[in-house]
């Protein structure tokens, strides 16, 4: 029992550890994703009108824009994966349970991280047909904002929450690879948006993260049942806010 709960906290202070490395990378503007880099969204808001995609990866070697995509990834989404990853513990035997909580990692992050060639073009390609970056950006934002009341956004929630029996050889990577899919669907207008930020574009990165926290948390309900927003979460947050003053108040003089 007291392996279980080390390995626990040990997973979950791994998770958030890497992605607070990740944040400070990205904050810090590193030399390994430099001004450049795409995923802040400064290449793209510096597109000149009608330019080719072409261009953009003419300006930043492929492996600083794999960098890039790589630190916005381990920033933005790994936190996600603690309650996955209890789940795959829980499921597997003691012999095979590292290598199975890796694999489902590896699957998860294979996912995103072939994803960011479409999510990239597709912001640039909009910052191409519209000319204003902050147009562009509000579009986006439109289009993740309506994305929350579409019936396949719910469905793919729902399968982030789903916990299968992970029986068999490679089940594990393939739960990542599934998992890895629903928060794809689920997250990419979010992730476009973001991409298109014209101020403060590692701000707004981290707002969309805090958002996608926020509506992981949300129990699962079906499809058109209503937009969803993250009302347990501001439950949570309104109860604590309320718990401090409370507590500041007793103790004040």
């Amino acid at each position: 029992m007291m392996d279980c709960l080390r390995l626990q906290v040990t997973t979950r202070l791994a998770l958030f550890a890497a992605s607070g490395v990740a944040w400070a990378i990205l904050f810090g503007g590193s030399a390994i994703i430099s001004a450049p880099a795409l995923c802040t969204g400064r290449m793209i808001l510096d597109l000149p009108s009608g330019a080719e995609i072409r261009f953009v990866f003419a300006q930043i070697a492929p492996d600083a824009l794999a960098a890039s995509w790589a630190f916005m990834l381990v920033a933005m989404m790994v936190p996600l994966l603690d309650g996955p990853l209890r789940h795959v513990r829980a499921r597997s035997l003691s012999r095979d349970r590292y290598r199975n909580m890796w694999s489902f990692v590896g699957g998860y992050l294979a996912v995103w991280f072939l994803a960011g060639v479409p999510l990239i073009a597709s912001a640039v390609a909009i910052r191409i047909v519209v000319v204003d970056p902050a147009l562009a950006f509000i579009l986006a934002a439109a289009v993740a904002a309506g994305w929350q009341a579409a019936g396949w956004k719910r469905v793919a929630l729902n399968r982030c929450h789903s916990r299968p029996s992970l029986a068999g050889k490679g089940a594990a990577a393939i739960y990542g690879v599934r998992h890895g899919l629903a928060c794809l669907i689920g997250c990419a207008p979010l992730m476009i948006a973001a991409l298109l930020a014209s101020a403060v574009p590692t701000v707004v990165m981290a707002v969309a993260a805090l958002w996608i926290w926020a509506e992981r948390i949300e129990p699962p309900r079906a499809p058109g049942t209503g937009p969803i927003w993250p009302r347990r979460a501001a439950r949570v947050a309104f109860h604590r806010v309320k718990m401090l003053f409370g507590l500041r108040g007793a103790v004040s003089p």
